[in-house]
């Protein structure tokens, strides 16, 4: 019988991180999957909360945020060759607005128990930093969801759900509250906690052994809040 591993990524769509993790983590559980049953679900975080429900130019973000254009194209380009080496194809200064993530994150609260959440995930992802589309944009969700099957008024009927919204709020608090200030964040089993995104072979390592210290969690690249490198 096959050991049940569960895992709760805890992310923001607009960390780069976070989808380079994502991606390693499905790495490792395509070469595990014969071994465990896994359940992954995405829990919700946002880097920065206070960008406008309209979102806010990408450019004029970056240059604010990192100080220079300069600076900014450097460490984007070592994302994006980080990136490109887990067959992922970043066009990150493409992509025109950088958005408020709340409503995507509403969407995928909404498919938490849906077999379709990761997939959901996965091609938000894919949107913004692949496929360069302005995720501020509510028609472009609309257009997303359109591919699973969602009517316009559905994805309407969620993204206006007051609930769901304080639900999200009220779970990144407690995130923050247990200490997790960056994302990706791996929380294993209800128990144990994978901060970064590790390499593929650490995350089969560890899932192997499940032998974790609580107390000193391995830690990779990571976006966290106001950081001034990511």
């Amino acid at each position: 019988m096959k050991k049940h591993i569960k895992i709760d990524v805890v992310s923001d769509i607009a960390c780069p991180w976070c989808y380079i993790g994502k991606k390693r983590l499905e790495n490792a559980i395509d070469l595990l999957k014969d071994q465990f049953e896994f359940n992954v679900t995405f829990q919700p975080f946002q880097l920065d909360p206070n960008i406008p429900v309209a979102g806010v130019e990408l450019l004029d973000y970056f240059e604010n945020k990192f100080g220079s254009m300069e600076r900014a194209k450097s460490l984007i380009g070592n994302v994006e060759k980080v990136a490109k080496e887990e067959g992922l194809n970043f066009t990150i200064l493409d992509t025109p607005k950088i958005p408020n993530t709340m409503y995507l994150h509403m969407i995928l609260e909404n498919l938490q128990l849906s077999k379709i959440q990761n997939d959901v995930a996965k091609r938000f992802f894919e949107c913004y930093f692949e496929k360069a589309i302005d995720l501020s944009n509510i028609e472009s969700i609309i257009d997303v969801m359109a591919e699973f099957g969602w009517d316009r008024d559905k994805t309407l009927s969620v993204l206006e759900n007051q609930n769901l919204k304080n639900i999200i709020k009220s779970k990144i608090h407690n995130f923050q509250k247990l200490g997790v200030s960056g994302v990706p964040f791996f929380i294993v089993n209800d128990t144990f906690g994978i901060s970064g995104a590790q390499t593929t072979d650490v995350f089969v390592e560890t899932f192997n052994s499940l032998e974790f210290d609580t107390t000193s969690n391995k830690v990779d690249e990571t976006c966290d809040i106001d950081d001034k490198n990511c």
